[in-house]
């Protein structure tokens, strides 16, 4: 009678017989290899891959795991397997395959292909995968990465011999030392080893409690928690007690950076928040937490300081110069209709206004503001940006600019409404006063978010 097929991944290993050229020992499937492994007192290494549906899989196996080159460079001292995990099995194979998996955590392996080195304890030291997996582009390089894990491997059992001995003859600060030394390592954290550390350290005077310990997204989450509830003193407090830490990694700083900067945001300093997001992004330029950071400090407080610019601005990478019109510029009104006084500001400086539009001019014929930039500017670019609605009444928006406030030459116009309009000027230009204005033949209402320059003041 047919089986019913599972859909989807369903966990298998296939056992693969070896034809060894070489030193290394090979087991019959996971059991068998950790069991040898913890016989002879070696580490194991395990393939895991799909090679009967992943051809990335089945090249590796083919051109490396298998090679001659790659099992006669390895050491004598290492046992060999494979798991294989394959797909649409029947409900009977599926079980089968994974009761040869007891003990392995299939959790520990995201991407196919992958090489896990185990200590002859059965303690996973390391996964390789994904990109690192993928530069491993001959067997000369996977044996030399191996061999340096198994070094690794080395010195952790002598640090673990260390750290019985000193628990044996009570020297608390011998086994921290050799604690210390074993965290070090570049391998996979060793099970309870928090728990270890307080028993020796319990004011967590080396910092590795907290870095250990640390929690990722999760402590952005409490963190964000702590400002939802209004407790944005605490919240920087915390981030200020983890950043007097040393231990904490790039990617770990970066987090508590941002956390910090968060809980500033919400307090409206957006300026001191801008500085950790950039610090975070030094930090951690690389890596996935420093750049999802980043992003959000550019949405938070980059630009709503007119510190930068959209990543899709057309005048992003472009010779603009600074911003002349923020902390300078000054603006006057053909006409004021539905105006916020405390709204003004916004238009050059600071976050949006809340309400969509900085200032609101009168249905007029010609309407129009006025800028000041105090001082004849060259004036290289602006982005303007438009009221949150009505987007369509700024359609026929133009630029006109002056040196003395009266005679005023046209510099750009608008094609169509737009959400925002990022304007380069074909050739600088010497002014000191920029009319944004509507150039059509009926009234119609002005109202933009807002207005920033960009170019060069005088020394």
């Amino acid at each position: 009678m047919a089986t019913r097929r599972t859909n989807g991944l369903i966990l298998a290993a296939l056992v693969v017989p070896f034809v060894l050229n070489a030193a290394p020992k090979t087991g019959e499937d996971f059991t068998g290899a950790s069991a040898l492994a913890e016989k002879e007192k070696c580490p194991f290494v395990i393939y895991v891959h799909g090679s009967s549906w992943h051809p990335a899989s089945r090249i590796f196996r083919e051109k490396i795991w298998e090679s001659a080159a790659f099992r006669e460079s390895l050491p004598d001292e290492v046992i060999l397997t494979e798991i294989h995990l394959g797909q649409q099995l029947s409900e009977e194979e599926a079980k089968a395959q994974v009761e040869k998996l007891k003990g392995w955590k299939r959790g520990t392996v995201r991407t196919f292909p992958a090489i896990q080195i185990f200590g002859n304890d059965g303690h996973l030291l390391k996964t390789i995968q994904g990109r690192e997996m993928r530069e491993l582009v001959s067997a000369s390089l996977v044996t030399a990465e191996i061999r340096e894990v198994l070094g690794h491997a080395a010195l952790r059992r002598d640090f673990l011999a260390a750290i019985v001995k000193a628990r044996e003859e009570k020297k608390r600060e011998g086994e921290l030392e050799a604690l210390s030394r074993l965290i070090e390592l570049p391998l996979d954290d060793e099970p309870k080893i928090i728990e270890q550390l307080k028993a020796v350290d319990p004011d967590d005077s080396t910092g590795w409690q907290a870095r250990l310990g640390f929690g990722n997204w999760e402590f952005m989450r409490r963190v964000s928690g702590l400002i939802k509830e209004g407790k944005l003193v605490e919240a920087v407090t915390e981030a200020d007690r983890l950043l007097s830490v040393s231990r904490h990694s790039s990617e770990q700083r970066a987090l508590i950076l941002g956390a910090k900067a968060h809980a500033l945001v919400a307090q409206d300093q957006l300026s001191e928040a801008w500085i950790l997001f950039q610090e975070a992004r030094e930090t951690d330029p690389d890596g996935p937490n420093g750049k999802a950071i980043w992003r959000y400090g550019l949405r938070v407080a980059g630009m709503p300081l007119r510190e930068i610019l959209p990543a899709d601005s057309v005048l992003t990478g472009k010779e603009i110069g600074a911003n002349i019109s923020r902390d300078h510029a000054r603006y006057s009104l053909s006409s004021e209709q539905h105006g916020n006084p405390e709204d003004y500001l916004t238009l050059m400086k600071g976050r949006h206004a809340k309400g969509g539009f900085a200032f609101h001019t009168a249905a007029e014929k010609d309407a129009n503001i006025v800028i000041d930039l105090q001082d004849a500017c060259e004036v290289r670019a602006l982005r303007i940006t438009n009221r949150s609605s009505q987007v369509a009444r700024a359609e026929s928006l133009t630029l006109w600019t002056s040196s003395d406030g009266t005679t005023w030459e046209k510099g750009w116009a608008s094609e169509s409404a737009q959400p925002a309009w990022d304007v380069l000027l074909k050739s600088p230009v010497t002014a000191r006063y920029l009319k944004l204005g509507l150039d059509r033949k009926t009234p119609e209402h002005l109202h933009l978010k807002a207005v920033d320059v960009y170019g060069k003041r005088p020394k």
